[in-house]
């Protein structure tokens, strides 16, 4: 149980304002990055296709389409940021963010067409159809390295940004550029052979961007698909269940689920396990502890948190038995609960208490709903006796005689002083209750001493009390430590 002094502190109206201004932050970030990547995608797209025409290099031609796709691609992821940061709203109550991954399966496509159609003019060129003429010079090396340049530039901030806000479009978009530095080069390599009077490297340069592109495509898309069909992106649940363990007052978790989406880190349904006897006011501040932790170890995750009731894991069985009758509709009270160890299973027996106005019918299926529950909660428990009594809910008039009954207070200060480890007999009152006489004392033992032992003094105290004087209907002695 978590003390009144550590009870977990509620977000304030300046953290969530905090909060806010850091996810506002955070968009703009976004989008100026995807801004940058426009102006660049469009600047190489240019370059490429004023060179290429006027060189008749395919290889640089497919460049430029490579290029004007990233174009198009830093575009789309623009608009992808720049929506799939929209708070959720009536129509869309988990958010935008799967907006991102749309985009990147509109990417994909164009892709594929550009693909296909270099593929075509790479065949024509390679069985001798075309009849245009290759023209390789310095403009023709210079948009090539200004290409890989730019990308590389490009990329690593794509990546950086991406990897920050865990953006599905950013890391598309490096993609795109990543692959369009690696496809540069290789149409570098096929203008040197064609320098070097080898034609035809040209357009097998081509090709061979047509397969980088196909590839970062097809990566693109199983991620997109990914994201789309609500795959836990890997390492995330056992991140999240790591997160919430480590908050103090986490029993375990009853249920996690995991999914991506899209620019979010993703979304985590939680259903934490906690005590039983925890008041709602800590089991919500430990909630919202939890889900702090989780938004540290995956920064913008959407996380849904629920608690249930549950038992600390050093709680031994007869603990756990006595909560769930306590707490089992329709129970009372509970006595003389036994757990018998046998051979190889567990035996349980038990009285419950329910109110005598009750029809033995309905305090036979509690009785049997409680017993089914308690061999849930242990395999090795085979057998479960439950013998049920009513709950007393009358009172009387009691009367204090124990100055009328001196010769019984005497008696039991006597026998108390025979049995070794108890003595100070004290507060001894003899109270009668209608036609019942009731016996009530305390006594002093060790304070080292067991409460097992303490009670096997009790007993043998009790059924000596009773030797004597059988007409007590009950006798209760509460022990208490020595001074």
């Amino acid at each position: 149980m978590i003390e009144e002094s550590e009870k977990p502190s509620l977000p304030t109206k300046e953290v969530v304002q905090a909060e806010s201004a850091q996810k506002s932050i955070e968009r703009a970030e976004k989008q100026n990055v995807a801004a940058w990547s426009v102006f660049a995608a469009f600047s190489l797209t240019a370059t490429k296709a004023i060179v290429g025409f006027t060189t008749g290099s395919l290889g640089i031609i497919s460049e430029a389409l490579h290029s004007s796709l990233d174009l198009l691609a830093a575009v789309i992821t623009w608009f992808a940021v720049k929506f799939s940061g929209k708070p959720a709203d009536e129509e869309h109550q988990y958010g935008h963010s799967k907006i991102e991954g749309l985009s990147a399966l509109a990417e994909i496509l164009l892709l594929m067409i550009t693909c296909f159609w270099i593929v075509l003019e790479a065949t024509e060129r390679l069985s001798g159809k075309h009849t245009g003429v290759l023209e390789v010079n310095i403009w023709s090396f210079a948009v090539m390295t200004l290409s890989v340049f730019v990308g590389i530039q490009n990329s690593r901030n794509l990546y950086a940004m991406a990897e920050k806000h865990q953006s599905q479009a950013l890391a598309a978009d490096a993609l795109h550029f990543s692959s369009d530095v690696i496809s540069s080069l290789v149409v570098v390599v096929g203008l040197v052979f064609s320098k070097l009077g080898y034609p035809m490297a040209d357009p097998i340069a081509a090709l061979g961007v047509a397969i980088l592109v196909s590839i970062a495509a097809w990566q693109m898309g199983r991620s997109a698909l990914d994201v789309l069909l609500d795959k836990a992106p890997a390492g995330m649940a056992d991140g999240v269940r790591d997160a919430a363990m480590s908050v103090p007052g986490v029993l375990g978790l009853n249920r996690l689920r995991v999914r991506g989406a899209g620019g979010k880190e993703g979304f985590a349904d939680v259903t934490l396990s906690l005590a039983n006897d925890m008041g709602f006011e800590q089991a919500h501040g430990i909630s919202y502890q939890v889900e702090q932790a989780i938004h540290t170890a995956f920064p913008g995750i959407e996380v849904q948190m629920r608690f249930e009731p549950g038992h600390h894991a050093n709680e031994d069985l007869l603990t756990r038995i006595r909560r769930m009758a306590m707490s089992h509709r329709g129970v009372v009270n509970l006595h003389n609960l036994e757990v018998l160890d046998g051979t190889d299973n567990l035996h349980v027996v038990l009285h419950i208490e329910v109110e005598e106005t009750m029809s033995l019918s309905e305090a036979h299926s509690i009785s049997s709903q409680l017993e089914a529950g308690i061999r849930a909660l242990d395999k090795r428990i085979q057998h479960v006796v439950s013998h049920i009594e009513p709950a007393s809910s009358q009172s009387c008039h009691i009367q204090d005689i124990t100055t009328t009954n001196n010769h019984i207070v005497i008696r039991v200060i006597e026998l108390c002083g025979k049995i070794a480890g108890l003595s100070d007999p004290h507060n001894i009152r003899i109270l009668s209750a209608g036609t019942r006489l009731n016996f009530e004392m305390h006594a002093r033992t060790a304070g080292t001493t067991t409460v097992a032992h303490a009670h096997k003094l009790a007993i043998a105290l009790e059924g000596n009390i009773l030797q004597f004087f059988p007409q007590l209907a009950t006798v209760v002695i509460h022990l208490e430590p020595l001074k």
